[in-house]
């Protein structure tokens, strides 16, 4: 399926807010599809728009260690495929933890659990744990301690 080579535009409403060491945000997003003329040969695949609620928490323990968790659901993208509608309406449930360690003053490993659930005929129910290595780089005319480069 070659239906990526279509642009696709997403239009989001972000709210955040941030407690002394505890950080939260939440987001609906829209995302548009274009119509896509060469889908499998000379197939016309046509896309509704997919809509999406997510809210998330951060939770500051220490210096550059975290936990986070989020929710998210999305729900429609149903695909037309030359007129025709394929009935394939999306809708799934997400939630995720996850905890960053520091192993050094610019270096992290990150550990995390995601699960999806769907709630309709289409899509997979998942289960994943992920493990993350980080690298954090500072460029030449970033401040360092405090001051300001080149001064």
């Amino acid at each position: 399926m070659n239906e990526c080579k279509t642009p696709c535009r997403a239009r989001q409403i972000r709210c955040h807010a941030s407690w002394c060491w505890l950080t939260s945000s939440a987001a609906t997003s829209t995302i548009i599809v274009s119509g896509n003329d060469d889908f499998v040969g000379s197939n016309r695949l046509q896309r509704d728009p997919i809509y999406t609620v997510q809210a998330h928490v951060v939770d500051t323990l220490g210096p550059s260690l975290w936990l986070s968790a989020g929710l998210a659901c999305g729900w429609g993208g149903e695909s037309v495929v030359n007129g025709v509608n394929k009935d394939d309406t999306k809708g799934d449930f997400l939630a995720g933890v996850s905890l960053g360690v520091p192993i050094s003053a610019t270096q992290g490993l990150s550990f995390a659990y995601v699960r999806t659930r769907t709630g309709q005929d289409v899509g997979a129910n998942t289960d994943a744990l992920l493990v993350g290595w980080s690298v954090r780089f500072q460029a030449w005319w970033a401040p360092r301690d405090g001051k300001t480069a080149g001064r």
